[in-house]
Order: C-alpha cells, then sequence, then structure tokens
C-alpha cells in the first residue's frame, strides 16, 4: 500500500502457462522481459524502472541483464534485484543422478509432467517452428 501511495505501479510476470505462443516455459527465456520492459517503456516512457527476481525468476532477471547490457538501449532499468537466484541449474539432476533410489522416482515424474504439459498445450507447442512433428501432428 506503502508503495503506491508513493506513486509506485507494480508489474509481475509469471510462468507461460497457459500458452498463448508456441514458447514454452524454460528457466533460460528472457524473450517476455524483453517483451515486458519495452511495453513499460513504450507505456511509460519516462518511468523508472525497477526489477526483482525470486528463485528462478531470479535466474531469468540475470540472464536478461547480461543480455539487455549488450544491446543498444541497454536494460531499461535504473536497479535490479535477483533473490535466492539457483545459480547453478545442474546440481539438482547431478545430485539425483548419484542416487539410484532418487533417480528413477525424479524421473517418472519429470516424464508425466511433461507428458501433461505437452498434452495440454500441444495445439500450441505444434507451431512452434523449431519443432519437427511427425505422424500427422497428433498427440497420442
Amino acid at each position: 500500500m506503502a508503495a503506491f501511495q508513493w506513486g509506485l505501479r507494480g508489474v509481475a510476470r509469471g510462468r507461460r502457462s497457459p500458452l498463448t505462443t508456441p514458447q514454452p516455459y524454460t528457466a533460460g527465456y528472457t524473450g517476455d522481459v524483453f517483451a515486458a520492459v519495452a511495453e513499460l517503456r513504450r507505456q511509460l516512457p519516462h518511468a523508472p524502472l525497477l526489477a526483482v527476481g525470486v528463485s528462478l525468476g531470479a535466474s531469468i532477471l540475470t540472464k536478461y541483464l547480461a543480455e539487455a547490457a549488450d544491446t543498444e538501449g541497454g536494460a531499461g532499468l535504473v536497479a535490479a534485484a535477483s533473490v535466492s537466484n539457483p545459480m547453478d541449474l545442474t546440481v539438482l539432476p547431478t545430485g539425483v543422478q548419484r542416487d539410484p533410489q532418487l533417480l528413477w522416482p525424479y524421473l517418472m515424474v519429470l516424464s508425466v509432467r511433461l507428458y501433461h504439459y505437452m498434452v495440454v498445450h500441444w495445439s500450441m507447442l505444434k507451431t512452434h517452428p523449431k519443432l519437427q512433428v511427425r505422424g500427422g501432428g497428433r498427440m497420442l
């Protein structure tokens, strides 16, 4: 409430579900952040922009800051905070692979959730330009 009284506005970016484009959620995709910053710049050209990312959002924000530093307009932010950033996204899979009792349940849950995600979003995913669809493009 105090932030609103100070004239600050908030914008939230969530995971990409339900899909409205063929780009699925990934911890490395920064296109949504670039689009959000560009749109905020268009609507509020003189407003100072600040960003906070938490957990995987922190990872995406940090990647955005690195990528945007190489662009003409830079990141377009006056400040950014990365909170609880999982700096090494390979630690969990590596740790799970070392323990056979964890590997099988982890792979089962991952497989079922990935299949469910594909079924729910298939109509949008099959239009992705880098996806090669065979067999008439139907999900089993």
